[in-house]
């Protein structure tokens, strides 16, 4: 989703519309809220891929969780409600 959202903030021609302003301003308030549950962990290199894509994030679930230990990294597990 958040490829979608570079995208559209890229995009010339939105950008002079009345409402990006107000979209940016929103995107930049989810983007810190974003940011905070990622660690300093990096999985690929934030020189070639978007800050959303190259950290691993603080917290996962399950089965994704095993997997990024797996690899080496330190996430806290978290686990549904039943």
């Amino acid at each position: 989703m958040r490829d979608a959202i570079a995208q559209v903030l890229a995009d010339d021609q939105p950008a002079g519309m009345p409402e990006m302003v107000s979209f940016r301003e929103k995107v930049e308030v989810l983007d810190r809220r974003f940011r905070e549950c990622l660690s300093d962990q990096q999985i690929y290199s934030a020189d070639e891929y978007p800050w959303w894509r190259a950290y691993v994030p603080l917290r996962a679930g399950g089965d994704f969780a095993e997997h990024l230990e797996v690899l080496g990294f330190q996430v806290v597990t978290v686990y549904r409600r039943k």
